[in-house]
């Protein structure tokens, strides 16, 4: 409902029809919660407290319920911002392959993992062709499908342990690990 819902019996209440037998089955016969909501107002969660007999809450109990909810939407928030600066840092935004960051740190990891696995670990430059007579005469928007394009092909087109990352432009660079035989890139580059 996105309201503070009240339930101090479980049994009878109309929001719990369908879950009754299972709650009794829990032991659980209240239950209190509250909408965890962004700096927005969008609902992010619900923090709920269950009571094994039926419970109306005291004002002191619901104040410090609300300030749990608030106290939780501010890590969620918290949270979800990291996370979208991470992918802001490294992840290209029109693409969403990892950028220049990223594939350096996928280097180095593939080329750690080759030297203790005796292997080879192979980087492919990509360079797309007279791209800029594609912004030029058909826009940036076409250009940009054509970018997307790209990427889903070269993505496709490799192992599910390479990595395919766009340095910017028209610039994308693979990295295929983990392999022994050299001919074993022809057939990726072929692929490519």
């Amino acid at each position: 409902t996105g309201k503070r819902t009240i339930v101090d019996d479980i049994s009878s209440h109309p929001y719990w029809t369908n879950w009754a037998s299972l709650a009794a089955q829990a032991g659980l016969a209240a239950c209190w919660s509250e909408p965890i909501n962004s700096a927005d107002g969008k609902i992010l969660g619900s923090f709920a407290i269950y009571h094994t007999s039926k419970a109306f809450p005291s004002v002191e109990e619901l104040e410090r319920i609300e300030q749990f909810a608030h106290v939780a939407s501010i890590a969620i928030e918290r949270h979800r911002a990291s996370e979208l600066i991470w992918q802001q840092a490294n992840f290209d935004e029109l693409t969403r392959l990892p950028n220049r960051s990223l594939m350096q740190e996928h280097l180095r990891q593939a080329l750690h993992e080759a030297s203790r696995n005796s292997t080879l670990v192979a980087v492919m430059f990509i360079d797309l062709d007279n791209f800029k007579d594609i912004n030029d005469t058909l826009g940036h928007s076409t250009g940009d499908d054509l970018l997307i394009a790209c990427s889903k092909r070269l993505k496709s087109s490799i192992r599910e342990k390479d990595i395919v990352a766009r340095l910017g432009g028209d610039e994308f660079i693979v990295i295929v690990n983990d392999f022994t035989q050299l001919s074993d890139i022809d057939v990726i580059a072929n692929k490519l």
